[in-house]
């Protein structure tokens, strides 16, 4: 699907911030959007984060903030404009690819669209979802290079397309080493509301430098039905503006309440897969 706001985003970026290279106007921008969703949610961290958000914005002038502001709005609306068609694009990924931004050098590479959507279609199993949503509830994925979100969002359009919602029967775990990846990935999975926990880390070292969670999955209380996190206390420490602080005390008292599951039971597939 053509999506013109992706060609408006880059257009923006590309012609309104002369004086810094695009590789930083990206990242600054990932991060503001993410700033802006994780502030009301994380109510022990919200100074450190708004103080984060004034040091981005004082590096630009007014007319360049506007800008960031109107690259917000067009995001939005391109991500409405996606689900109106039934869709779950990850519009970021796209642009950072058409801004050829990602590191080649070091083999980043994003799974294209069709690829991820066929790896998606052949994981998921009608079926055995219906079954593990009997269960418990929901279905879980977990994907440990998750890029912009591309496999996840894949994963989510194929539920939907089955006649599952989503927002309400999918749990998504996912990390990446890249913190652009990583707000990219919270981006969509927050504006697609879908529930989840995007982690700033290594997956080979187990280094966790930030976890966050995304507002559906604050307001309806996974907390509660999340086994995971429920069934182990994750010692991470989430990135702030002013250093790290642990993950929010509400979510981590609650997490010590239940040993009985383990990250490391999670199914690690390069493909959504099912837990």
């Amino acid at each position: 699907m053509n999506n013109k706001h992706e060609a408006e985003i880059m257009k923006l970026m590309q012609g309104k911030f002369p004086r810094f290279p695009i590789f930083d106007v990206f990242r600054d921008f990932v991060s503001w959007v993410t700033l802006s969703i994780r502030q009301p949610l994380e109510w022990q961290n919200a100074e450190g984060i708004e103080s984060r958000m004034q040091e981005l914005c004082q590096k630009y002038n007014e007319k360049e903030r506007r800008t960031m502001t109107e690259m917000y709005a067009l995001l939005v609306e391109g991500m409405e404009y996606a689900v109106r068609f039934g869709e779950y694009t990850d519009i970021l990924s796209r642009i950072f690819q058409g801004l050829e931004i990602h590191s080649k050098n070091t083999g980043q590479f994003f799974t294209p669209w069709s690829v991820a959507y066929a790896s998606a279609k052949i994981a998921f199993e009608p079926e055995r979802a219906k079954q593990e949503i009997a269960e418990k509830g929901y279905i879980s994925a977990y994907e440990p290079t998750v890029g912009g979100g591309t496999m996840i969002l894949a994963l989510a359009q194929v539920m939907h397309e089955a006649g599952f919602s989503p927002q309400k029967e999918l749990l998504i775990y996912a990390t990446d080493i890249d913190y652009r990846c990583a707000c990219m990935a919270y981006i969509h999975t927050s504006l697609y509301c879908l529930p989840g926990v995007i982690r700033h880390g290594n997956e080979l070292s187990q280094e966790i430098f930030g976890m966050w969670f995304t507002p559906i999955y604050v307001f309806d209380l996974w907390i509660t039905k999340d086994r995971i996190l429920r069934g182990h206390r994750d010692g991470a420490k989430t990135e702030n503006a002013g250093g790290t602080e642990k993950t929010p005390a509400r979510a981590e008292n609650r997490a010590g309440a239940d040993k009985r599951g383990n990250p490391a039971t999670i199914e690690q597939l390069a493909l959504p897969g099912l837990s």
